[in-house]
């Protein structure tokens, strides 16, 4: 019996509804076991009118959270973003979401930044969807990366060597941008629009190789796929699933390693290299310094300098993030060092009476007195500076500096002259409270390492007949 034409377009009818629903739980489970977001959340969703896009923005709303469907025109591929721009809003409402359109002058932010084209696009995208967020109260920005996009990306990542954290490809949740499709597949994603009656545009640029991602994507995974089988795809995104349940044991374990010998700021790497030897303390090293900005060359130098016992050293991270070594102990985003040597201040202590220095917490206080009152104190002050007012008789100014390699200052009752940086070693300073120190000169002849050390020149002697009083004091 042949059955009748409308009860096969039913039962078709069904096994797409049967589908979408299978697809829209799917992605709903996916987004509980990661915690990704709470029904009924506001969530920004980057639509740009492909099918990833679409897809995210039809079932997150199926789902029913409330979607801000947020389109970047970068205005790089002339007619074509303008049919992009245009679909994305026909989309929303179609969905009955909210959009929001922006339009980008990309070369002339690219020009501006030194940036490449995907960079500039990525900057501009995430920024605006950040504002986004803030602005409409949302808990999370969603994008519409699917399984595919991980295997590219994880296996992109094992090509730059990146290690354990390139190879676990991407999170399901970074901050405030959460990835609910990355379990679906691009096939999974055509169907369930396709069922939904929800059309897509392509991007053009997608089909040409001069892109690395595209090259894998249309080239070295077709070719995979054919010569070890379809299968060979699920086979590659579980083991990417594989190395980021690992990664994420891996960092539980590390950052329990790391809390023994240090904080956010502060690691002793002596201590870290003899508890785990060096190949496995320089590892931990590499992941404490990466969220701070530094690759892993740094690392790699800073043990080499604790090894070899070196100290008082500086590096710098990819945003010009400062590391600060002494004694084994690094020390992270400390006050920016002053450049070495330079000026702070010029000071003509007969015409004023204080002297403050912000930037290193420090004020000092100017008194001039008459000879004829000066009771030497019985112990040393380093704080306190006593010199004969004789010292201004050419109107040269005092200068206050910063140390430089190789200063000598011939200390009170000294018959020789000594480094300053004996001086530091001798009390003890950090690096970072070298670089703040501050020296009193006239001309070249260092009068004051202040608050440590003072000179022997222009003292108070019984020829004196009137004198300045210095004092150092913290702000």
């Amino acid at each position: 019996m042949v059955p009748h034409p409308s009860s096969i377009i039913t039962a078709f009818a069904i096994i797409i509804t049967a589908f979408a629903m299978e697809f829209e739980k799917k992605v709903e489970g996916y987004i509980r076991r990661h915690s990704l977001l709470t029904p009924g959340d506001c969530v920004v969703v980057g639509l740009s009118g492909g099918a990833d896009s679409v897809a995210l923005l039809a079932v997150l709303s199926a789902l029913g959270y409330k979607c801000i469907a947020a389109h970047c025109n970068f205005s790089l591929r002339g007619d074509e973003s303008l049919r992009d721009r245009d679909h994305a809003i026909a989309i929303a409402d179609n969905l009955a979401a909210e959009s929001r359109v922006i339009d980008f002058d990309t070369e002339a932010y690219r020009q501006g930044t030194g940036e490449s084209i995907e960079m500039a696009c990525r900057s501009l995208r995430y920024r605006w969807f950040e504002q986004l967020r803030v602005r409409h109260n949302a808990v999370a920005i969603a994008v519409g990366h699917h399984r595919e996009d991980n295997v590219e990306t994880a296996m992109l990542n094992m090509l730059r060597g990146t290690g354990i954290a390139g190879m676990a490809g991407i999170a399901p949740k970074s901050g405030h941008i959460v990835r609910p499709l990355l379990e679906v597949t691009r096939t999974e994603i055509c169907r369930y629009l396709q069922q939904r009656g929800l059309h897509w545009v392509d991007d053009s640029s997608n089909a040409s190789n001069d892109y690395k991602r595209n090259r894998l994507r249309n080239v070295v995974l077709p070719t995979v796929a054919r010569e070890f089988g379809p299968e060979s795809m699920a086979s590659l995104a579980a083991s990417v699933g594989n190395v980021r349940q690992n990664y994420e044991l891996y960092r539980t374990l590390v950052d329990d390693a790391l809390a023994v010998f240090g904080d956010a700021s502060r690691l002793d790497v002596t201590a870290l290299l003899k508890r785990y030897g060096h190949d496995n303390g320089t590892m931990l090293l590499v992941e404490y310094l990466r969220p701070h900005g530094f690759v892993a060359d740094v690392a790699y130098n800073i043990v080499t300098a604790v090894t070899q016992r070196h100290t008082g050293l500086q590096f710098i991270g990819t945003q010009k993030n400062t590391a600060m070594l002494d004694r084994g102990i690094l020390t992270i985003g400390g006050a920016n060092p002053q450049p070495e040597g330079d000026t702070v201040a010029e000071i003509h202590p007969n015409r004023i009476s204080t002297v403050d220095v912000p930037q290193v917490g420090i004020s000092i206080s100017i008194e001039e007195h008459d000879a004829a009152d000066f009771i030497r104190p019985r112990r040393p002050d380093a704080s306190v500076l006593y010199l004969d007012a004789a010292i201004t008789s050419d109107d040269t100014p005092l200068t206050l500096r910063h140390w430089r390699h190789g200063d000598r200052i011939k200390p009170f009752g000294a018959p020789f002259t000594t480094l300053v940086s004996d001086i530091f070693s001798d009390a003890k300073l950090s690096a970072s409270e070298k670089q703040r120190a501050l020296l009193l000169c006239h001309g070249d002849t260092i009068l004051w390492v202040v608050g440590l050390k003072n000179s022997s020149h222009y003292p108070v002697t019984n020829q004196t007949q009137r004198y300045f009083r210095l004092k150092a004091t913290n702000m």
